[in-house]
C-alpha cells in the first residue's frame, strides 16, 4: 500500500488516495484518477485487509467510484489488474469490466461504459 500512497503522494500525480472505512475502522485503500489522454475514470490500486475480506466492501468501493466518475461527467471506467488475480478478474467482469486487450505495466486493461 505505501507504494500506492507513493503514486499519489510525489509530482503531478493523478491520482487520488481514499481509504477504506467501516464504522470507525480502515479497512483497505484505492485511488482515482483521471487520464488527460482521453478522460476515462480510473481506479486503482484497491486493497482489502485479509481479515475483511469476502464481505462486499471491494464491490461497494468500485460501485462508489463508478457512481462518482458517471457523476462528474466521465463516460469510460478504466482499472487494471494482474490475470493471476483471479478473484479481481472475477469481481470487475460481474460489474461489467470488459478487458481491451490494452496493458498498462504487466496488468490487463478492463473498461466499462459510464454513460
Amino acid at each position: 500500500m505505501a507504494n500506492y500512497l507513493a503514486l499519489c503522494a510525489y509530482g503531478d500525480s493523478p491520482w487520488h488516495p481514499l481509504a477504506v472505512r467501516v464504522r470507525e475502522e480502515v479497512v483497505g485503500f484505492v485511488m482515482w484518477g483521471v487520464d488527460p489522454a482521453d478522460e476515462s475514470f480510473w481506479i486503482g490500486g484497491l486493497v482489502i485487509d485479509r481479515q475483511h475480506q469476502r464481505r462486499g466492501y471491494g464491490r461497494a468501493v468500485v460501485a462508489g467510484l463508478l457512481e462518482r466518475g458517471a457523476s462528474d461527467g466521465h463516460r469510460v471506467a478504466a482499472l487494471s489488474y494482474d490475470l493471476r488475480n483471479t478473484v479481481a478478474r472475477s469481481l470487475y467482469a460481474s460489474m461489467g469490466f470488459v478487458e481491451t486487450g490494452e496493458l498498462d505495466d504487466d496488468e490487463t486493461v478492463a473498461r466499462k461504459r459510464l454513460t
